[in-house]
């Protein structure tokens, strides 16, 4: 009687074990492997046929897990930027986000819409927010250059990136702000850009890479992008940022984020001509 059960169960496993190979055919272990571990055994005398099938299904299992590793690791995306304090992450980088640069389509709304130019684009050949569905071919670009007074509302599913082009070498400094998790200086930052200051002149810089993109948790409510271009390094500015993202005391860290925050807004006032900011602000729902 037990060795009936025994037999049955091992049908059982040995059935899930050939539905998985099947779910996963490129890690599967191949006849060969089968033989020479077969042969072996015959050879030792060791291993009876319940044995060999047992190890069919052990081969299957490990398999199947390196399967689930493999695919952790190559398509989840990554969190790459960590908030001081251990806030939650509103930035995701997701990978291969845009389609190809060669023959991208970009549609740039009517610019009433968005109203007119700021001034003189002085700073800044180019300062777009590029946006782009899963599977789209053509990439949404806003002017941030151009004021709006409606809030940009992007989709959960969603990817966007910065374009930047200056027509001259300049330091660049560009943060993002939520309710969720504070401030996030996304350049520099080495894990998403080669690119270090200062930018150079004619050159078109991507934050992230051309084809990857930043996602949002649509719960993370809404957002404000800070654009810093300067003539010259802020050391200030890189002060304020570092002292806010050292602070772990949440109260200490609301005093420095504080500090942050009213050091952007007084660095048009403190270099006049020769530093300018823009902010951004959008949501996802």
């Amino acid at each position: 009687m037990q060795l009936m059960k025994d037999d049955a169960f091992e049908r059982t496993m040995e059935s899930w074990a050939e539905q998985e190979q099947a779910a996963a055919p490129r890690m599967r272990p191949s006849d060969e492997m089968y033989r020479l571990v077969e042969g072996k055994q015959d050879r030792s005398g060791l291993f009876s046929a319940g044995l060999r099938r047992w190890t069919r299904v052990g081969a299957t299992i490990v398999s199947v897990l390196l399967v689930a590793l493999a695919y952790t690791q190559l398509y989840q995306p990554s969190i790459v930027v960590t908030p001081p304090g251990g806030a939650p992450v509103a930035v995701l980088r997701v990978s291969e986000a845009f389609p190809p640069q060669e023959g991208l389509v970009i549609n740039r709304p009517p610019p009433g819409r968005y109203g007119g130019p700021k001034g003189q684009p002085v700073f800044f050949n180019q300062l777009d927010f590029q946006y782009v569905s899963p599977g789209a071919t053509a990439v949404t670009a806003l002017d941030l250059r151009q004021p709006t007074s409606e809030l940009m509302v992007l989709q959960a599913t969603a990817s966007y990136r910065l374009a930047l082009q200056l027509p001259s070498d300049s330091y660049v400094y560009v943060y993002q702000q939520s309710a969720s998790a504070g401030v996030e200086q996304l350049f520099p930052n080495p894990e998403l850009s080669d690119a270090t200051n200062p930018l150079r002149q004619g050159e078109t810089y991507y934050l992230p890479s051309p084809l990857d993109g930043f996602r949002i948790a649509p719960d993370s409510g809404e957002q404000t992008l800070h654009v810093v271009a300067a003539t010259e390094a802020l050391p200030e500015l890189v002060r304020a940022y570092e002292g806010y993202a050292e602070v772990r005391d949440e109260a200490a860290r609301q005093q420095a984020l504080a500090v942050l925050l009213e050091t952007l807004d007084g660095i048009e006032a403190a270099q006049p001509d020769q530093a300018v900011r823009w902010e951004f602000e959008f949501a996802v729902r």
